[in-house]
């Protein structure tokens, strides 16, 4: 069974890690030419269903989010789009330290006080925190 995996979803979510195309094809277990066949597409390629789920995995994501450059994205890099999800945190100061509170995820109507964080499917290092006005 082929799964259509996004070339530009791809890219993205490697360069916005700091992967090389080797360190992915370490963690997925999928080869570098595919990868680089992968990324070089003209919109998606036809992987197998091993291939997606190896690279699915290594970044921490389902498989879905790698196959479409859907409305739910943020542009991370040079025009490249990587799902995302929108976290809502309040924020207080207590003796020092910055506290967040978790709110909500994907919230309708975020309050002023609201800090949102957009999360880059799972993957680690790729945090961007804003005021939710912004």
């Amino acid at each position: 069974m082929s799964i259509p995996v996004s070339a530009r979803t791809l890219r993205a979510l490697r360069k916005a890690i700091g992967w090389s195309i080797d360190h992915l094809a370490r963690k997925s277990g999928v080869s570098r030419s595919t990868i680089l066949r992968i990324e070089k597409a003209d919109g998606c390629y036809q992987a197998n269903s091993e291939q997606a789920e190896g690279l699915a995995r290594a970044f921490g994501v389902n498989v879905e989010s790698l196959t479409s450059d859907g409305v739910n994205q943020i542009i991370v890099a040079e025009g490249d789009f990587v799902p995302i999800r929108h976290e809502f945190f309040t924020v207080s100061y207590i003796e020092g330290d910055i506290r967040l509170t978790h709110v909500g995820t994907n919230l309708k109507d975020p309050q002023p006080d609201h800090v949102m964080a957009t999360m880059v499917g799972t993957a680690p290092g790729t945090l961007i925190i804003r005021s939710a006005d912004d």
